[in-house]
């Protein structure tokens, strides 16, 4: 806490000057216990307050024996035990208190969150530079400043340039896996071609709309890669001809598979939140384009002998 108020204090001046708009901070709940015995010190003594209420009500059609409560609440106060948290159990002041300190092995991480500058300049950014360069000026040890939003952003960009390289061995993976089990370069090539051919018209289209791509669309191509695979391999070598010489039954079975697919995400992709309307979307659009697209090359490679 004594840490907090010192750079509360360097806090104070900064927002005086308008560069940060304000802050927050466990010590404005509960101070140190140094702090709070020395706001008691400077309580008055009963004598020396006698007499400033007496000069204070000089003219004021109050009587000083009416605020006899008042003197004997200050008397209490300034011999009063410092307090604690166990004080503060349940209040909403704890609450508050609890949010701002985190409890570590060894000793207490305290958070004081910045506000920015509002007077002139109405959701100005904080600057950064000139705020640690006040702290460092002032000597406050062991306080770090930290941008959430660059921290945040830069978080995820590297979460997601790690999902891109784990997809693309992921991808890898299923090339030489349907080649081992295929045991043939053609028939492999038949197989992913419809999926690339899916995931890039998903891609585009996604574009095409506005819609900035993320890590939950990544997710949603990898689905569509593991559903539209299945296409793939039924209309695989001479499938498509037992399909036109056996019936309609075999079709509709697929059609009603892959509507129920696509109807499942596409419910999906209308819902508000952001992490079901990606995957849904996306899933959605690309289950269809994945039968339809192994069903186009299946057909123009009817006529050829499996490899």
């Amino acid at each position: 806490m004594r840490l907090a108020e010192r750079t509360g204090r360097v806090l104070a001046a900064l927002a005086s000057k308008d560069v940060i708009g304000g802050f927050n901070s466990p010590a404005f709940v509960l101070p140190s216990v140094g702090l709070q015995r020395e706001r008691q010190a400077m309580l008055p003594q009963p004598p020396e307050l006698q007499a400033r209420l007496k000069n204070a009500l000089v003219g004021l059609p109050i009587r000083a024996a009416r605020l006899e409560g008042f003197v004997k609440d200050l008397e209490a106060a300034r011999s009063r035990p410092p307090l604690t948290r166990s004080d503060l159990a349940g209040t909403s002041a704890a609450l508050l208190f609890d949010s701002l300190l985190v409890r570590r092995d060894a000793n207490y991480l305290v958070l004081m969150p910045l506000r920015p500058p509002v007077n002139g300049a109405s959701g100005r950014a904080i600057d950064l530079a000139v705020v640690n360069e006040a702290l460092v000026s002032a000597d406050v040890s062991k306080v770090v400043l930290i941008d959430l939003l660059e921290e945040t952003t830069n978080l995820f960009e590297n979460y997601l340039q790690e999902a891109k390289f784990l997809s693309g061995l992921g991808f890898i993976a299923i090339i030489l896996l349907l080649l081992f089990s295929l045991r043939s370069f053609a028939r492999m090539i038949r197989v992913v071609i419809p999926l690339v051919c899916s995931v890039l018209c998903v891609v585009a289209l996604l574009l095409a709309f506005g819609i900035q791509l993320t890590i939950f669309h990544l997710i949603g191509l990898l689905l569509v890669v593991a559903v539209g695979s299945n296409y793939a391999l039924f209309f695989d070598g001479g499938t498509f001809s037992e399909m036109e010489s056996g019936g309609s039954q075999m079709q509709v079975s697929l059609l009603v598979a892959n509507l129920t697919t696509v109807g499942s995400f596409g419910i999906l992709g209308t819902s508000q939140v952001p992490v079901l309307n990606a995957i849904g979307s996306t899933v959605g659009i690309g289950a269809f384009l994945a039968l339809v697209f192994s069903a186009i090359l299946a057909r123009s490679w009817a006529s050829q002998p499996p490899a």
